[in-house]
């Protein structure tokens, strides 16, 4: 259960209002303009916000101040606040809330009584945000060439680097003087270098538009132009060389084969480079862990995918077990627009595949079932080592962890050694504590007798551990060096009938990386396992949970 109340959804993402998910993507990557550390000191029922920087007193205004005080009282007052993206940040147990908020309390839009609707444009002005393509803008599709729309926006060689701005913070000066904002496909922003809101945007040029102001002496289309001639070597070279036919792959014998697309950067492309750019990108498709194609590749598109998959199909047919599609191969061909994720899972279901139930910090696995729209999961332990190396077990977790619940197969068995129990273990554990469901972890040995070490995780995130003891050992006993070794470890002597193993828990040492050097020392030293020992891992969400 959430410590605080659900957000307010006003459909504004105007200053004050709801963080705009690129905002809070550009606040988290932004290294330079970090959050500074504060002090929560009061609200007000008007949105009125007060709190304490750098020992100075600020006050700012959001929508919602009931709700950001709730969060300030469970974080005990601190919070974060990054000015340069307009978002306070309250940390919490399970991350932190972030709250949009104005720096001058009387500059702000109140919350409208419905939330705004219309077209794109009329969302733009009226709502705030942005994260429809620029096309979708332009009223009509035929004023791109206009200098400067009731929107503020201007084409890239319209006059508005000599126009004058006015900024509501009090800031003047012309185009040339604003600030770069964000950036998207079609189009950018300027910002107001005082106060850093948006002032106007300048759409992308075409490339008509770009040679006709070359034509007519526009120097920076000048420069442009050349670009646009290895911009057109690039095409070339793709439209001749794109995967499209399975006489371009090579013959692999009666092998299975596992597929992959990644991407690699080459300062020597087998086309002209652009002098602007030092590097030329270029997706790669792998095959059993070879390259066996390259093809330039293009931003937010799948249209790779549409193509080749077929062809691997007509050539390798049930021999193509699988496809990984590494984390910069899935960054140049989903970009950063929402709706293109649904597109991409259903471009791989049609194809017959589904998504492995397995890590996602390197990539996405899929595995081919031959069924097109299968909704089974598939688990491939192996495929998932082979890719992942050590850490699989922890992803494995935290797979299991989104599922809501224990009907969905939040079970998890792996056999896996104890290198890999020690290097997982503590981020499992802290996972696992912050999920606040009741969850249960035993790590069993596999080789001679069956000893086990266990840990009970409770909903209010309390770490209880216990040693097996020989009141379970049945033909096996602990010798005397075995039984003087678990309380010098830290583990507290078996009290039957309450409890008959060895047990360990201690408010100071609630972590998961104390109880996790616990467990891992417990396996070395009594239960004598080695790095390569093999272990058994079970997970699972207790029978009592509430």
């Amino acid at each position: 259960m959430s410590e605080i109340r659900p957000p307010k959804m006003c459909g504004l993402s105007k200053p004050g209002h709801n963080p705009h998910w690129i905002q809070m993507n550009h606040a988290v990557e932004d290294k330079e303009n970090r959050p500074t550390p504060g002090r929560f000191i009061e609200s007000r029922p008007d949105g009125s916000v007060v709190i304490e920087v750098d020992n100075c007193e600020l006050l700012l205004w959001n929508h919602e101040p009931e709700r950001l005080a709730e969060a300030a009282a469970a974080s005990g007052g601190a919070i974060e606040y990054q000015p340069r993206w307009g978002l306070l940040w309250v940390p919490s147990k399970i991350g932190r809330y972030a709250f949009c908020v104005v720096r001058s309390p009387n500059d702000h839009v109140s919350c409208p009584l419905h939330p705004p609707v219309g077209s794109p444009v009329e969302l733009l002005k009226s709502a705030g945000g942005f994260t429809v393509p620029a096309s979708e803008l332009r009223e009509g599709g035929s004023n791109r060439t206009r200098e400067e729309t009731s929107m503020g926006s201007f084409a890239y060689y319209g006059d508005w680097k000599n126009t004058a701005f006015t900024c509501p913070c009090g800031w003047q000066g012309s185009g040339s003087e604003a600030e770069d904002g964000e950036e998207f496909k079609d189009l950018g922003e300027w910002d107001c270098p005082k106060c850093h809101e948006r002032l106007f945007m300048v759409f992308w040029p075409t490339r008509e538009e770009t040679l006709a102001a070359a034509a007519a002496g526009d120097s920076g289309a000048i420069a442009e132009s050349e670009n646009i001639k290895y911009s057109d070597s690039r095409d070339e070279y793709w439209r001749k060389n794109k995967l499209t036919s399975p006489a371009q792959l090579p013959d692999l014998g009666d092998r299975n084969i596992l597929a992959g697309l990644t991407t690699e950067e080459t300062a020597s492309p087998p086309y002209p480079l652009n002098p602007r750019l030092k590097k030329d990108t270029q997706l790669c498709l792998l095959l059993n862990g070879a390259v066996v194609h390259r093809e330039p590749v293009w931003y937010e598109t799948l249209e790779p995918l549409e193509r080749i998959l077929p062809v691997l199909h007509e050539k390798y047919g049930k021999r193509l077990v699988s496809i990984f599609i590494g984390e910069p191969a899935c960054y140049w061909l989903l970009g950063d627009r929402l709706s293109i994720l649904g597109e991409y899972e259903e471009v791989l279901r049609k194809n017959g595949y589904v998504k492995s139930q397995g890590p996602r910090d390197k990539g996405d696995t899929w595995e081919r079932t031959g069924e097109p729209d299968s909704p089974d999961p598939v688990v491939d332990l192996e495929n998932w080592k082979a890719s992942y190396g050590t850490g699989f077990l922890r992803f494995l977790v935290d797979e299991r962890l989104a599922l809501p619940d224990p009907r969905d197969g939040t079970r998890l068995t792996v056999e896996c050694d104890l290198a890999e129990v020690e290097f997982s273990l503590s981020k499992i554990l802290d996972h696992l504590k912050s999920d606040a469901r009741r969850w249960v972890l035993i790590i069993g040995t596999l080789s001679g007798p069956r000893l086990y070490v266990q840990v009970l995780v409770t909903q209010e995130g309390g770490l209880w551990a216990e040693c097996v003891s020989d009141f379970y050992l049945e033909e096996f006993k602990f010798s005397e060096e075995q039984r003087e070794a678990l309380p010098a470890l830290g583990w507290e002597w078996p009290s039957p009938p309450a409890k008959e193993n060895w047990h360990f828990h201690d408010e100071l040492m609630n972590t998961g990386s104390a109880i996790s050097g616990l467990l891992v020392c417990t396996l070395r030293a009594v239960f004598h396992c080695d790095d390569n020992d093999p272990l058994e891992v079970l997970v699972f969400l207790s029978s009592n949970n509430k």
